[in-house]
């Protein structure tokens, strides 16, 4: 079981950089998008292990705790994991509501123990997810009930699924890893998202070996 209190920074330590660094990005992504009314941001990276769900989870909190009601959907159906910071269960979640198994998402949608943040599991996986899904509708209907919604999914030089969120969503903030992330591949993933959509909002690098987000956002947006 992962602890909150270690990886949750903005819970943990609301006064430290990182924290900060984290309010820092949100006031970045609010001033990029203060004409458009954003309601949804997908978090994603080109491979696995960037820190794209601690990153959301953070920026999630971090709203929360301005009195934003947010939700935090777990779209990383191979590897679910948010339902773990927050000691909740993966029986039932996204892959339920997109194949409309006859439950409402008020049945799947789960509390934490934080105020105003609410979590969407992701349910395990099953076949034909992306065929069968209703994003944009699903996505409409959750709109009408959250100020925010952060979706968490699944690295996007690994998933086609990630491309079909990002297109349904107001924007993308992409996570790479000092000493990680390969030029190439972060090259990569910024050309994919741009064929589905111009709304990246920007890259985070996280600088593992320090445990700080070293260099907070910088703008990929192109004129």
């Amino acid at each position: 079981m992962i602890s909150s209190t270690t990886k949750i920074i903005s819970i943990s330590n609301p006064k430290s950089l990182i924290a900060e660094q984290y309010r820092s990005l949100l006031t970045n992504i609010r001033l990029l998008t203060k004409e458009s009314d954003m309601k949804s941001v997908l978090v994603t990276s080109p491979s696995s292990g960037e820190g794209k769900t601690v990153t959301a989870i953070n920026l999630a909190v971090t709203l929360a705790s301005q009195n934003a009601k947010v939700l935090i959907i777990d779209a990383n159906f191979k590897r679910p994991n948010i339902h773990h910071y927050f000691n909740l269960d993966n029986n039932v979640g996204l892959v339920d509501l997109l194949l409309n198994e006859h439950r409402s998402a008020n049945e799947v949608i789960q509390k934490t123990s934080i105020a105003h943040l609410d979590i969407l599991a992701s349910g395990y996986e099953k076949l034909n997810i992306i065929e069968s899904a209703n994003i944009e509708k699903l996505l409409t209907y959750l709109y009408s009930l959250y100020d925010y919604i952060f979706i968490d999914s699944p690295s996007l030089l690994e998933s086609s699924i990630t491309k079909v969120l990002a297109n349904h969503c107001d924007g993308t903030v992409m996570v790479i890893t000092k000493g990680q992330t390969k030029l190439k591949e972060t090259l990569t993933a910024k050309k994919e998202l741009h064929f589905v959509q111009e709304k990246i909002l920007g890259i985070v690098l996280n600088d593992n070996s320090h445990n700080i987000l070293q260099k907070i956002f910088k703008v990929f947006y192109k004129k």
